[in-house]
């Protein structure tokens, strides 16, 4: 069955006109056309009703992994332990990792054959941003004699820089839940 017409002024050729075989081929024309619109309003109808049953793909979306994500924190995090480590052997000293021990403050003890002993507390980011202490972290650098701070930022090589606080006692800090440490202090007090 044909369509309803949505346009009514429009229709078949009446037969008074006379057109003869002319009304005939317009009919079939018209017959077509009809047909198309009604086709095209159920494929638009289709469109817009959603089937819960067929899938229907409205866009998509490419999915990056954060830089800033647990696994990039990991790998960073390892990477800045190996380079606080290799800069005391440089240094002549015994570094060994304690991150996993307790809450004691400190990423590494670094032991000196003349008795000399740094307790470091590793803090690293992709950027020249500020760093952050926790509670315990806080306490020990404000209150340990020991306490050294290794800021790196950027563990890419070309761009790789470590600022080694001795005096972490006299950074200047915002509190919050945690400490906030500006990078400007930890230039400012980088030996």
């Amino acid at each position: 069955a044909p369509a309803p017409n949505p346009y009514p002024m429009i229709g078949r050729v009446s037969e008074r006109t006379g057109f003869g075989s002319a009304r005939s081929e317009l009919d079939d024309r018209y017959d077509e056309l009809s047909r198309m619109i009604g086709e095209a309003d159920a494929e638009r109808e289709k469109a817009t009703t959603r089937n819960h049953d067929v899938p229907v793909l409205e866009g998509w979306v490419r999915v990056v992994p954060s830089l800033d994500g647990p696994i990039r924190s990991q790998h960073t995090e390892r990477i800045s332990m190996v380079l606080s480590m290799e800069h005391e052997r440089a240094e002549g000293f015994n570094p060994r990792g304690v991150s996993g021990k307790r809450s004691i403050g400190y990423d590494i003890l670094s032991t000196h054959p003349d008795g000399l002993r740094r307790e470091i507390e590793v803090k690293a980011s992709c950027d020249r941003g500020s760093i952050m202490l926790t509670p315990s972290e806080y306490d020990h650098v404000k209150h340990s004699s020991h306490a050294v701070i290794h800021a790196i930022s950027s563990t890419s090589k070309p761009d790789r820089n470590l600022d080694v606080v001795s005096r972490p006692d006299r950074l200047k800090a915002t509190k919050k839940t945690i400490h906030e440490v500006a990078r400007s202090e930890i230039e400012r007090l980088a030996d």
